[in-house]
């Protein structure tokens, strides 16, 4: 299928504004946590996080480029960052597409809000170069063969692939694609229970199978000399960085790079993430109020079969909310809810969900009586994201700071 001449030039539109959202927030800093990931290898055993860096160092020394130079680690993750955008936009073209049905002025005003949300995440020095980056691009990859239905018994390596990378991603990314093969099932009768339940025994066994690998594999001697190896790669890094300054994060590779991560790591980072959800409350409270009516206007117009889904995918949701409280951030877990509702509402456009685009078509006709605040909020939305990694955005965490500066005294 080719896009018509109208929607070829609205979705040329639409990539260049993606481009200008990227541009904005991409300074390709990385900070100290997100290289250590790059210095470890599997050469000391199997451990935690150790993939990418694997990766990475073959593809360097292959390529004859030099392994500890900063600059050489900024290229090799910009270009993942243009596969994860090229990703997006075929995402976008798939719903341009198949969402035929549905009216130029709605169709792309939901696109235009899932670019704000998930274009500019990873270039922003908080993410940039993060493990999510390539979680995403596999969980992209995938739901690229689900919506097309070819190939998808390449989605059962990729996601075990994607485990390997990370742990975490069975309660994570990987939960995005089950909510998809749910739907795909409920709309194409059933075609995906089969890989639904192979793919969730086999990741699940995949996540105990590492665990037990690396339990015990990983002795003290192991560790410390992959520690003491990465680490003095991680200086050399640092040290060819032309601006040091702004790599901010940890001057040496802690245990929970390499190892797992406890629930709450230190207490008072639990603490600051439960000030700063308040804070977000406050700041994201007209999206969350416009969110809340969305919702309450598509439930009325769905029947009671795509009710019994929508609180499947409620369910899977809430199930991903606990990390919000692990070291890893808020700000990652909040991207993670936002891609997560993002691609479900893509997805469920490109299948043609009446109900949805009912909806969809009642909200652009509100917003087209009251544009001085439809834009006010487009660029309020801008001014909130991306999100960062441990605290929520750069609003969020400069409220807390200065609270706890003031109040607290916790951190």
């Amino acid at each position: 299928m080719k896009l018509s001449k109208t929607d070829r030039y609205n979705f040329i539109q639409l990539v260049a504004f993606s481009i200008l959202l990227f541009f904005l927030s991409c300074n390709s800093y990385l900070d100290g946590e997100n290289i250590a990931i790059y210095t470890l290898n599997y050469n000391h055993g199997l451990m935690e996080n150790a993939l990418i860096g694997t990766f990475y160092q073959c593809m360097v020394s292959l390529l004859g480029l030099d392994l500890k130079s900063y600059v050489t680690l900024q290229i090799f993750n910009m270009v993942f960052n243009v596969i994860y955008f090229l990703l997006l936009m075929n995402l976008f073209r798939q719903v341009v597409l198949r969402a035929g049905d549905l009216e130029d002025k709605s169709k792309y005003l939901v696109l235009v809000i899932a670019s704000i949300v998930l274009v500019s995440n990873f270039g922003l020095h908080k993410n940039f170069g993060s493990v999510d980056l390539y979680l995403a691009i596999i969980t992209l990859i995938c739901l690229e063969l689900l919506m097309k239905d070819k190939m998808t018994w390449l989605v059962l390596p990729l996601a075990v692939l994607a485990q390997f990378i990370y742990s975490g991603y069975i309660i994570m990314y990987f939960l995005v694609l089950l909510a998809t093969m749910i739907y795909l099932s409920y709309k194409r009768h059933g075609k995906y229970k089969n890989l639904i339940l192979i793919s969730c025994a086999t990741v699940f066994s995949t996540m105990i199978v590492l665990h037990i690998l690396t339990g015990m594999t990983e002795s003290g001697s192991m560790l410390l000399d992959s520690a003491t190896a990465g680490q003095a790669m991680l200086d050399a890094i640092m040290n060819s960085a032309q601006d040091a300054s702004r790599l901010n994060g940890p001057a040496e590779i802690r245990p929970d790079i390499y190892g797992g991560i406890v629930w709450g790591g230190d207490l008072w980072i639990t603490k600051k993430h439960i000030i700063e959800v308040f804070i977000a409350l406050v700041l994201f409270a007209p999206f969350i109020k416009l969110a809340m009516d969305f919702i309450k206007n598509l439930k009325s117009k769905m029947d009671k079969e795509e009710a019994r889904f929508f609180r499947v995918f409620s369910v899977i949701a809430i199930i991903m909310m606990p990390r919000a409280l692990l070291h890893s951030g808020t700000g990652r877990i909040i991207f993670l809810l936002l891609f997560y509702a993002c691609v479900i509402l893509l997805i469920a456009l490109a299948e043609g969900q009446q109900s949805l685009d009912r909806t969809i078509v009642e909200m652009t006709a509100y917003f087209a009586d009251k544009k001085i605040y439809g834009i006010f909020l487009l660029v309020y939305m801008i001014m909130l994201l991306p999100t960062w990694g441990t605290s929520i955005n750069w609003m969020t965490g400069h409220i807390a700071n200065l609270i706890n500066t003031l109040f607290l005294h916790i951190w």
